[in-house]
């Protein structure tokens, strides 16, 4: 472990020296042969890696007697924590783990921990993310230092140009809403319904997502075109359900206020304001009972609807021009495919634009559209601007999560910049923070994972030989990617200025992210582009691209790293590795196919087995509650197949690759994979945020992600002597197993 960790921190060290990852950034001052300010003096003078010499020698000091202990940076308050990768001070011995797994697992930090007054919720992918965000605030701290250049304007001179803009409170406060004035005054010069629709075109291809939703993406048919998909959308609030749904009154009102409030702050009235909030929700109301469920959606064939500009036209009908938008949009699809998921979405829409067209009633319908708008511009550039319209927004989240306190500024203008120039950002994490060689480190588990799946796969006694070949086809022909893109966006068209107002620099990032996307359609689709930053602490898998992503912020410590036991390795990164691989063959991954298309590859015989089991799974997560309220297992199923088919088959990938049992601070192999999925989920939660979460988001909470699949698990029964009849028991008969 010495030599690997060296080796990791000989790639940030060479910075400091010319070579290595980052040196192409580099230049030497030709005097004395020291870094030159520019263009890398961004990162050299940053208090986390000034520390790097000191650290290594820390390391040759103590590593040489111990080869589990990593190194952990706590960038927050400049602290070194040693870690095997589980903490037993995190455990409650005096819970048994039959009883309550979680609280056995994690008692003692459920119980000392306190969820910070900023989040809402609080666990291990909140520290790691906490962790990302402050050295991604070092990153750009340093960038911002960088002496800007407009005639040779660099990657780190573009993140420092809007990190210098985000910072710069007196100015945003300054200019107000100016920075939106021209679009503002393009709301209120629309002046019949062609005139309106030229404007939508014109916000859409601005950036912003109002009425429904436009996004270049795959052929559902012939996954290597890129098509335009026209969908549902609209909405101020998370889901349909906050308009509809009575428990969800609290949140509904609180909504309310906020339309009334930003309106206020936008010039209105009062009287004008609750006018106009009150019919803004309405409008709303009336396109949340036009949208599908997310239920509904999960199965892909319900919002494969392929239609062209024509079919458009007979779904919203006369009232609504297709080609005044199309042409404020920049795009001409003539014949081309469009894919309109949600066809009665669009027939609201012509309904309700019919309605006061034939009731002379335009003039009526156009004044709340101009509200609403106006109200959503205002919304979407809210956290860019005022300190009012910052906090306006805060007290409407606060009702949704229960979140005590705004986030501190340079967290929330990092997750602008990730929104804005991502990929600019994630590529000086990368240099930092994810050295070339820590992706074959991540390789190599993701490999011996998808080898496994592949072995249970070719051995699945429910599958007939059939299915298994194509089964087998999907696994080898997925595309593994890790850390980074092979290929970074070229932002070199889009112009950020350290002297802008943030919102104006947020507005051109927009505007070319768009351009950006729209320009990849009816095209080959680039099979080099990610649907993550390199910052973000998650993962995912693309069905229609048959593609596995790891960023690089996932596989740091304590999710991943070279320097915890193998145990430890495969019980977070490993099971997170196998969810992702399991969704190729979840309720939803299962209908594409090896190349992506959307296409029944199944016997009859083989799919009806596949929803025999994937029931089963439904009905036990049905049976969970939280606060007193059943999960949605028909939504979060996809979720919970995948977690405990990434468990299953780390667990066999782990034997595999250390065949030879071991025991360490106590706890055997089996007990130490077990415990690390247990203390990587670990969460503690506010009610609000949970209820937003069984509304909303198709993965279970943490105690049931912890809890539910381990259920399942003979393994797990045999590690920790699970007598029968406790609580943590299911009967064998009970017992799931999907894959």
């Amino acid at each position: 472990f010495v030599s690997v960790f060296f080796r990791d921190f000989a790639s940030v060290m060479a910075h400091e020296q010319g070579s290595g990852p980052a040196a192409a950034l580099l230049e030497r001052d030709p005097e004395d042969g020291r870094m030159a300010s520019q263009p890398a003096k961004w990162y050299q003078d940053s208090k986390t890696l000034r520390m790097v010499s000191g650290i290594a020698v820390l390391l040759c000091a103590v590593l040489a007697g111990s080869a589990y202990y990593v190194l952990v940076w706590n960038a927050e308050d400049l602290s070194l924590k040693w870690t095997r990768g589980l903490n037993p001070d995190n455990m409650d011995p005096t819970v048994k783990p039959h009883v309550d797994f979680n609280v056995y697992a994690n008692g003692n930090w459920l119980k000392s921990t306190a969820i910070p007054d900023e989040y809402s919720k609080w666990g291990t992918f909140f520290q790691q993310r906490d962790d990302t965000l402050a050295s991604l605030n070092a990153i750009m701290e340093q960038a911002a230092r960088v002496p800007y250049d407009p005639e040779a304007v660099s990657d780190v001179m573009k993140v420092g140009a809007f990190w210098q803009s985000a910072m710069d409170v007196g100015y945003i406060d300054a200019v107000g809403l100016m920075p939106l004035y021209e679009t503002r005054k393009a709301i209120y010069n629309i002046s019949d319904i062609k005139s309106y629709c030229t404007l939508l075109g014109q916000l859409h291809a601005a950036g912003f997502d109002q009425l429904f939703g436009i996004e270049p993406a795959e052929d559902p048919r012939n996954s290597e075109n890129i098509i335009l998909w026209a969908d549902q959308g609209g909405l101020g609030m998370p889901d349909r359900e906050y308009y509809l749904d009575p428990q969800h009154g609290v949140v509904r009102e609180k909504y309310h206020t906020y339309i009334y409030t930003l309106l206020l702050l936008s010039g209105y009235t009062e009287e004008s304001a609750a006018a106009a909030a009150q019919e803004i929700l309405l409008l709303e109301t009336r396109l949340a009972q036009a949208s599908d469920t997310q239920e509904y959606r999960r199965d892909p064939s319900n919002i494969n609807h392929p239609t062209t500009v024509k079919g458009l036209k007979s779904m919203t009908g006369s009232a609504f021009n297709w080609e005044a938008y199309f042409a404020a949009l920049g795009l001409a699809p003539g014949k081309k495919t469009i894919n309109a998921p949600n066809p009665a979405f669009f027939k609201e829409i012509g309904a309700l634009l019919k309605e006061f067209v034939e009731s002379d009633q335009e003039a009526t319908i156009l004044e709340v559209l101009k509200a609403y708008h106006d109200f959503h511009t205002i919304s979407t550039m809210a956290p860019s601007l005022a300190g009012p319209f910052v906090d306006a927004k805060f007290e409407y989240v606060q009702a949704l999560t229960g979140q005590k306190k705004l986030s501190q500024r340079w967290k929330r203008m990092i997750a602008i910049a990730d929104g804005t120039i991502g990929e600019l950002v994630g590529k000086l994490y990368c240099e930092v923070m994810f050295p070339a060689q820590s992706k074959q480190h991540a390789l190599d588990i993701v490999l011996v994972v998808r080898d496994e799946l592949r072995g249970m796969l070719s051995t699945l006694e429910w599958m007939s030989p059939r299915t298994r070949t194509r089964a087998l086809e999907k696994v080898d022909k997925m595309r593994i990617k890790i850390g980074y893109p092979d290929k970074w966006i070229d932002y070199s068209t889009l112009t950020i200025d350290p002297r802008a107002a943030l919102a104006t620099n947020v507005l051109a990032g927009m505007r070319f992210n768009t351009k950006r996307r729209l320009d990849q359609l009816w095209k080959p689709v680039d099979k080099t582009l990610w649907h993550m930053t390199p910052q973000t602490v998650n993962a995912y898998y693309n069905p229609a691209g048959n593609e596995i992503v790891f960023p690089a912020a996932i596989l740091q410590p304590p999710m991943f790293s070279p320097g915890f036991d193998t145990a430890v390795n495969f019980g977070a990164m490993g099971a997170v590795v196998g969810h992702e691989l399991t969704h190729g063959f979840d309720d939803m991954g299962r209908k594409y196919d090896a190349d992506g298309n959307l296409k029944d590859w199944w016997t009859p015989r083989d799919a009806q087995k596949f929803t025999q089991r994937a029931e089963s799974i439904v009905k036990q997560f049905s049976s969970y509650k939280v606060y007193g309220k059943h999960l949605n297992a028909n939504l979060t199923q996809g979720e919970n197949i995948a977690d405990l088919g990434g468990l299953k088959i780390a667990y066999r990938a782990m034997h595999r690759a250390l065949p030879e049992n071991y025991t360490m601070q106590g706890f055997t192999q089996d007990q130490r994979f077990f415990l690390s999925w247990a203390q990587v989920w670990r969460q503690l939660a506010r009610e609000a945020a949970v209820m937003q979460q069984l509304a909303t988001d198709p993965h279970s909470p943490a105690e049931w992600r912890i809890k539910g699949p381990l259920s399942n698990m003979p393994e797990f029964y045999e590690a920790f002597s699970i007598p029968s009849g406790s609580p943590m028991w299911r009967a064998p008969q009970d017992r799931v197993s999907v894959w």
